[in-house]
């Protein structure tokens, strides 16, 4: 469950410091796998909006929850490259909405996600500089996305108005 909470959490503070209005947060606990009894937990946010600000802040808030992820996980120790994967799966959501978000930008002369290696001089519509920046402002940011994500993990759903109080907290 923390670890959904510490996803979300990634978003909605790359979010704020973006200035991208506030989308309510919630994690859910479905029961456990009936195969292997592990426990599972998933998060969203809910009325997202992804003309708010700039495309490229909207590309790092899509990549900040995998990244806050990844963070927390390697701060518990040593990372698997099953257990990153996994991770890295989670994200696939919203993979899927930077596509769309890169997509709409195509008459704007974006081509389409690029997923090569950033290289020196990045554009924006490259998803590995995204990862990069989102890791970057979540190592920055890491004690508010653990403010905001304790909260979630309490309460299971954050409205705007509770995510700004978390982020004021800390």
């Amino acid at each position: 469950m923390t670890s959904a909470a510490i996803h979300e959490a990634g978003h909605a503070v790359t979010a704020f410091h973006a200035q991208i209005p506030a989308a309510s947060v919630e994690i859910m606990v479905p029961p456990a796998c009936g195969r292997c009894g592990s426990p599972k937990s998933n998060g969203r946010n809910q009325g997202l909006r992804l003309d708010a600000g700039t495309a490229e802040d909207t590309l790092r808030m899509l990549a900040a929850g995998v990244e806050a992820e990844l963070l927390w996980a390697e701060s518990q120790g040593p990372v698997s490259d099953p257990e990153r994967w996994a991770i890295e799966a989670g994200g696939v959501d919203d993979q899927g909405i930077a596509r769309d978000v890169v997509d709409s930008l195509r008459t704007a002369g974006w081509p389409e996600l690029d997923y090569r290696p950033p290289g020196p001089a990045p554009h924006p519509w490259n998803w590995p500089h995204q990862r990069q920046r989102a890791r970057s402002a979540a190592e920055s940011w890491w004690g508010q996305i653990e403010a905001v994500a304790n909260q979630l993990v309490k309460c299971r759903r954050l409205d705007p108005a509770e995510i700004a109080a978390a982020l004021n907290s800390s």
